[in-house]
């Protein structure tokens, strides 16, 4: 089958050209309709491959599907009992790094997944604060029920923010973080396939 759009020979059940990426629906190829310029979702296993093949890559972008599809795996994966905890430790860099290249795909730095340790810290503080100062002196309960609301504040409007940069549609085109990865173009053959 030829490509529509340059003219390349392709095996008769591609779905996208080999040379330039372009779809070779059978809507396409008859003029029908048009080219669509996206990739399939990735799949689930799809989407676990990525993520043991990018294990250290911090660097390209993610899509929403690959992150969380990743995210579904590591989370069915903890409930697995004694050793789910051995199973979360494995799969914490990969997950580290799926979501730092999910947070390119929507423009930012990866290192902003670090502002999740935000929205935790200060529950540990209290926590802390609580068993050092236990019930002793009123005054101190209630500066830690203040700082307990604002944190609670503080926390939820940190985990909306970050929630809702992961399941945002991702920058259409290349942005300093890579290309398009839902874009085909003749360097991403595996995911053509």
């Amino acid at each position: 089958m030829n490509c529509p759009a340059c003219g390349s020979e392709n095996p008769e059940d591609a779905q996208f050209c080999g040379g330039c990426g372009a779809s070779l629906s059978a809507s396409t190829v008859s003029g029908t309709g048009t080219a669509s310029s996206e990739l399939p979702k990735v799949s689930f296993p799809k989407a676990i491959k990525l993520g043991f093949k990018n294990y250290f890559k911090f660097s390209g972008r993610a899509t929403r599907a690959e992150f969380w599809w990743w995210a579904l795996l590591v989370t069915l994966g903890g409930l697995i009992p004694f050793l789910g905890w051995i199973l979360r430790i494995a799969l914490l860099i990969p997950s580290i790094s799926v979501t730092a290249r999910r947070l390119h795909d929507v423009g930012k730095s990866g290192w902003r997944q670090l502002w999740t340790l935000l929205a935790l810290s200060p529950w540990v503080f209290i926590v802390l604060v609580a068993l050092v100062v236990g019930d002793a002196i009123v005054y101190t309960l209630v500066s830690l029920f203040i700082y307990l609301i604002i944190t609670f504040a503080i926390s939820i409007g940190l985990t909306i923010m970050i929630v809702d940069w992961l399941v945002r549609k991702g920058e259409t085109g290349s942005n300093k973080y890579g290309p398009d990865p839902r874009q085909p173009t003749s360097q991403q053959p595996h995911n053509l396939q």
